[in-house]
């Protein structure tokens, strides 16, 4: 649970945004959160590196927006699994998802 809020609490940090650009932009399921899934190439950064126009392409791409909704859902997730000694439904659909 502690590794799904730790993960969760870091998409919201723009270099994990920018590292999960290539993953969500070849999947079939999550490209069509991106504005421009095929561009992604020519706008990807180092990890660590700020380049403000490759930043700017990330914004309006929806790239920190799809990044900040997988973060709440991994923080849900991992709050639904330590939940569990509450509720033990909440903590099997934690545990299920």
């Amino acid at each position: 649970a502690v590794v799904f809020l730790w993960i969760g609490a870091l998409k919201f940090a723009p270099y994990e945004a920018d590292s999960i650009t290539p993953f969500v932009a070849n999947s079939p399921f999550m490209s069509f959160f991106y504005e421009h899934p095929e561009d992604y190439k020519a706008h990807l950064t180092h990890e660590g590196e700020l380049n403000a126009e490759k930043r700017v392409w990330q914004a309006a791409n929806n790239t920190y927006i799809f990044s900040n909704g997988l973060g709440l859902v991994e923080i849900l997730i991992g709050l639904l699994v330590l939940s569990n000694p509450i509720s033990r439904r909440a903590g099997l659909l934690g545990g299920a998802l």
